[in-house]
């Protein structure tokens, strides 16, 4: 076994030190702080006490731990997030842990998948039991008329961060046990997950000694900021610096959509990160928890409002880093509504376009932005009194790249979030083609465009172009081709400019040819070869 062990010397750990009031002797302190009357001759002797009836106030007495009365206490369950039940030893059923409830020794708790519960002990220290857990308290006790408390649990499995408070009393014990270690502290922040391999404890305030065996072996003290990773029966690794807090300078103030999800920066030496949500900057109860081994956390749904987001790396023995705090404003609804028309990076090429967006449950009303670039500074249309969802410009619009997004606006909740913004070009009309045929040949032309355009010709027997028989590019505004057979054709044209943007074809051209006579099997050799 490995023992982890606060550092103070074994005498002071040992007893506790009583300041004497007027009116205190021997037989009213054991009556009041020890556990049998046996005691008050012993109380006397070890503290040299000549004169029983007359002790002087402010006199120190030393008590040995050992001789004072213990009692049974509580600890408090503080908050319950997601799903956690409680198995008491009397072997009734788990029941669901509610705020509130009191825990008393042999009472386990277990967190859900998603859950995780705050635990508050009569000193004032809190454990917060992460998801997947189980803890056993193994005895919650504290000395009579005395603010010392005897403090231990189990962590069976799982993760728990615990912040334990310093006592005006001394010495108190607070201990965490494990299946690979013993944590005892005082006055110390620190995490510890015990895993099937291995306990692993991350110290963030204080210091705690780490001890392998059941006693005998020289301690390592592990300070803050730094970790070890303690195998069941092994000596403990060496105290290694646990990764930096990450930089969360890029992460938005006010996210829009949910789920929530943030990207953080790659951080050297993390394999791993872990997402943390609180609706408190204290953390002590958790809205979200979870890791990733990308830089893409992704988080859960919650109502609009205002959060506290935490983040930390995680090492490659499995050691979390320090803590890197954020706050942001969820602001996600009403819902932005989805845009269909025009579609992203579509080619227009009507001078009054029609925007179209999906229609959002329980909405009255949008408001539409048309800009020239992605940040929405040089507005082409804003229109916040739309009662449909729909939109045709009301004047022509030049030819270029535009931006457009819609919002939803709500009676009661006000305006939500705006969409996803989405591109599109407007550009001149699709050319069409002039047809000239001969027996040989068929000559397909249309007005030149810019410099550097392309085009793009499609043939086919359909309208729709399910099934073209040929689609051919060309740098130069015709193609001729190998004359087909006769037969009713359709062919249409587009533009590819320069920046390689795709302009949509124009409407099918219908050209009617006629026979020739020879098998078609033989005029189409020819075509094919061409494609």
């Amino acid at each position: 076994m490995v023992a982890l062990v606060a550092s103070m010397s074994a005498a002071r750990a040992a007893e506790w030190v009583y300041t004497v009031q007027p009116g205190d002797n021997p037989w009213s302190l054991t009556e009041r702080l020890l556990a049998g009357i046996k005691y008050w001759p012993r109380l006397q002797s070890h503290n040299h006490i000549v004169d029983a009836n007359h002790i002087p106030p402010g006199t120190r007495l030393r008590i040995p731990v050992g001789w004072l009365r213990r009692t049974e206490v509580t600890a408090t369950v503080a908050a319950v997030q997601g799903a956690a039940e409680l198995l008491r030893t009397s072997g009734t059923p788990p029941r669901a842990l509610k705020s509130g409830a009191l825990l008393r020794t042999g009472d386990v708790v277990r967190t859900g998948e998603r859950g995780n519960v705050t635990v508050e002990f009569k000193d004032g220290s809190r454990m917060l039991v992460h998801a997947g857990s189980e803890l056993r308290m193994a005895d919650l006790a504290a000395f009579a008329n005395t603010d010392l408390v005897d403090t231990r649990v189990e962590l069976v499995r799982g993760r728990a961060e615990n912040l334990v408070r310093p006592l005006t009393g001394e010495p108190s014990r607070f201990e965490i046990r494990t299946p690979a270690a013993v944590t005892s502290v005082r006055g110390t922040g620190f995490r510890v997950n015990a895993a099937e391999d291995a306990t692993r404890t991350e110290v963030l305030e204080g210091q705690v000694g780490v001890q392998a065996g059941a006693g005998g072996a020289r301690e390592t003290a592990v300070g803050a900021g730094f970790g070890t990773v303690a195998a069941a029966n092994a000596t403990p690794e060496a105290p290694v610096p646990l990764l930096p807090a990450p930089v969360l300078d890029g992460l938005p103030a006010v996210v829009e959509r949910v789920p929530v999800a943030f990207t953080v920066p790659t951080q050297p030496g993390a394999v791993a990160y872990r997402l943390q949500i609180a609706a408190s900057p204290a953390f002590d109860t958790l809205l979200y928890d979870g890791s990733s081994d990308a830089t893409l956390l992704r988080a859960i749904d919650l109502p609009d409002g205002d959060y506290h987001v935490r983040v930390r790396g995680i090492d490659a023995r499995g050691l979390e880093g320090l803590n890197a705090d954020r706050t942001f404003t969820l602001n996600a609804r009403p819902e932005p509504p989805l845009l269909s028309e025009p579609a992203p990076g579509a080619g227009v090429m009507d001078e009054q376009p029609t925007f179209e967006w999906a229609a959002v449950s329980g909405i009255g009303r949008y408001r539409l932005q048309l800009a020239k670039d992605k940040d929405f500074t040089e507005l082409v249309a804003d229109v916040d009194q739309l009662t449909t969802n729909a939109f045709a410009t009301p004047a022509a619009l030049p030819l270029g790249d535009y931006h457009w997004r819609v919002m939803s606006i709500d009676a009661t909740e006000g305006a939500g979030p705006y969409s996803d913004a989405q591109t599109f070009r407007r550009v001149p009309p699709a050319p069409q083609a002039a047809s000239e045929v001969n027996d040989k040949e068929l000559t397909l032309s249309w007005p030149a465009g810019l410099p550097g355009e392309r085009y793009q010709l499609q043939i086919g027997t359909d309208e729709a172009f399910e099934s073209p028989l040929a689609t051919i590019d060309s740098s130069e505004p015709s193609v001729r081709l190998p004359r087909p057979p006769g037969g009713t054709y359709y062919l249409r044209v587009r533009s590819i400019y320069p920046d390689g943007f795709e302009a949509p074809y124009g409407k099918p051209q219908m050209i009617e040819l006629p026979s020739t006579h020879k098998p078609w099997w033989l005029l189409l050799v020819p075509l094919l070869f061409v494609l």
